[in-house]
């Protein structure tokens, strides 16, 4: 690089850590908006910073490093906010009735939702998760019913052409999505790009649709959206002081939610 090429990439790396420190995951567009740089010149940044262990390089941007969800071990990130989580999936398990038809998406949340709906009988569950699948594939008083596709084995999930192909089939009374970030503006997000597809035709399949997330969650952004708000009947998730104003902002956008 030249001089004056060093100064202005030590200028725009040191804006990068900055909002990496706030926020954890950045997108490779918003940094290019934020900073007056194309897009190109910032995946070149992110990726000499990825060398340089100065964070980690993923799909369409780029996350903090050690930052919670990356690269952590599915039952790490299920003891997070466990509790906040056990209290979520209780909440949503008195939501289902015996009998309905209910589709759930990957993570630790619904996971524990999962687990929940043991006690109920003749539901029929869909999943892609197979974490999922390990939880509640035994009941003989439920369905478990698994889709196919491309297995992603970092995140444990199934996905691709096939995946939605095979979800186009289904009409189900009950959608129960997880998420990485819940935001009045940005909506329903997540970390895991290869989810994406499916979890958008999920939300073409349901009835109803429930977002379950506990508090950490709400007000962050990251990766992909999912959603807008809009499209959920109700949120179920922990208030907190932390939380408290964007929930009402939530509230606001006329989402009904639930708090434990």
């Amino acid at each position: 690089m030249r001089k004056e090429s060093v100064k202005l990439f030590a200028k725009r790396r040191a804006l990068i850590l900055e909002e990496l420190e706030s926020k954890e995951i950045v997108k490779v567009e918003d940094l290019s908006r934020k900073l007056g740089v194309s897009a190109v010149t910032i995946r070149k940044d992110l990726d000499i910073m990825d060398l340089d262990g100065q964070l980690e390089r993923v799909h369409g941007g780029a996350v903090k490093i050690n930052a919670p969800y990356q690269g952590q071990l599915f039952a790490d990130r299920a003891n997070l906010n466990k509790a906040a989580k056990c209290q979520i999936a209780q909440a949503v398990a008195r939501l289902i009735n015996n009998g309905e038809t209910v589709m759930l998406n990957s993570g630790t949340t619904t996971c524990y939702i999962a687990e929940a709906l043991r006690k109920k009988s003749d539901l029929l569950v869909i999943t892609n998760s197979l974490p999922i699948l390990n939880t509640i594939g035994h009941c003989k008083n439920l369905v478990t019913l698994f889709l196919g596709g491309r297995y992603d084995a970092e995140h444990q999930i199934t996905y691709d052409e096939d995946a939605v192909e095979q979800l186009s089939k289904y009409r189900v009374q009950t959608l129960i999505l997880g998420m990485d970030g819940v935001d009045y503006a940005s909506g329903a997000t997540t970390n895991t790009h290869t989810s994406t597809s499916i979890t958008k035709k999920m939300l073409e399949c349901a009835k109803t649709k429930i977002l379950a997330a506990d508090g950490s969650k709400i007000g962050k952004t990251a990766l992909v959206q999912i959603a807008a708000l809009s499209e959920f009947d109700l949120l179920v998730t922990n208030e907190t002081a932390e939380n408290a104003e964007m929930l009402n902002l939530i509230r606001q956008r006329g989402l009904q939610i639930v708090t434990v």
